[in-house]
């Protein structure tokens, strides 16, 4: 499918007049050991924390737009009820980064208006921090490549993937490296005490 059109997208392309990975700049890891990167720093986990929030946002419109674009009188494949329940989920994503962010001593934003967080979804654009291949995120029907583009957001890590706190291939592999963040800060929480 490299090379086929969608929208204004050429699959397989960088399109250059999407924003890279939305408008924010990505939070760097403390460190690098063996290619995977750590996060080491309650700061630097509350900005983790804060772009998954971001992440979450972003997507629940993409399925929310698909979903009221389904005729429910039509819909014989219960493909509105299918994007419901997504969106649902997303939902929840968003409220547990928020309240895992709260955890750990952060402020929960969903339009963060100052520093290098600055975000406000504008579609299409590309899902933040998603490594090669870009996933476009766009408000449409959900079509054949719309629905491509749900399952790319939705693709599970590869079984022992390494966690990615800057760039990722899975939200998994994100989520893992958030865990692993949160448990550093726990582990200091607990020596501190």
């Amino acid at each position: 499918m490299s090379g086929e059109r969608y929208g204004n997208v050429v699959l397989g392309q960088h399109p250059t007049w999407l924003p890279r990975f939305g408008s924010f700049t990505l939070p760097k890891p403390d460190r690098v050991e063996d290619g995977v990167a750590h996060i080491d720093d309650v700061k630097t986990l509350q900005e983790h924390l804060q772009l998954a929030l971001m992440v979450e946002l972003s997507t629940i419109p993409t399925y929310l737009y698909g979903m009221y674009s389904v005729d429910q009188a039509n819909d014989k494949t219960n493909a509105r009820t299918a994007l419901f329940s997504v969106v649902i989920q997303e939902m929840l994503h968003l409220v547990l980064a928020g309240n895992a962010l709260k955890a750990v001593g952060g402020s929960p934003t969903l339009y963060p208006k100052k520093g290098h967080l600055e975000y406000f979804p504008k579609y299409p654009m590309h899902m933040a921090g998603h490594a090669d291949p870009p996933v476009v995120l766009a408000l449409r029907r959900p079509d054949l490549y719309q629905v491509l583009s749900y399952l790319h957001v939705e693709l599970p890590e590869v079984s022992g993937a390494p966690p990615e706190s800057e760039q990722y291939h899975s939200l998994g592999q994100f989520y893992d490296a958030i865990k692993i963040g949160e448990a550093v800060e726990r582990r200091d929480r607990r020596s501190c005490n």
